[in-house]
């Protein structure tokens, strides 16, 4: 049987705290960011529409029963001027719609996420063929 001890030295340790102090602050800042997104989000919602954190990194969920598919372009639409207007950020936004996209909530997340797959592809295709700047 062995036994290891560890200790850092000093100057290691204000290392270390530093690093542990910028990553509080970068999850604190992340933090706040998203409730300050949904705090915005809510205020173009229905009382019954809930915004929900998805746990990934800047992204939000947003269950709206009783919105069909027009109903959803439409609110994404609303959402994105929001956010846009009043924390001058432009989001991507995906939907998917009960039944036509899923019967269940997992089937329609990830059709929801497929469609945001796609986006994102059509997008960086855009992004290629514009001209070089000179």
């Amino acid at each position: 049987m062995s036994i290891l001890t560890i200790k850092t030295r000093p100057h290691a340790a204000l290392k270390l705290n530093q690093i542990v102090i910028q990553d509080i602050q970068n999850k604190m800042a992340h933090h706040y960011t998203k409730n300050k997104m949904a705090q915005t989000i809510k205020q173009v919602l229905r009382r019954m529409d809930v915004v929900l954190d998805t746990q990934q990194e800047n992204s939000l969920l947003i269950l709206c029963p009783e919105v069909d598919e027009p109903g959803a372009i439409t609110l994404m639409s609303h959402v994105q001027n929001e956010l846009e207007k009043k924390l001058g950020i432009q989001v991507m936004c995906s939907s998917a719609t009960f039944p036509s996209d899923g019967i269940t909530f997992s089937a329609l997340l990830d059709s929801a996420n497929q469609k945001f797959k796609g986006e994102q592809a059509d997008e960086t295709e855009s992004l290629a063929k514009q001209p070089a700047k000179s």
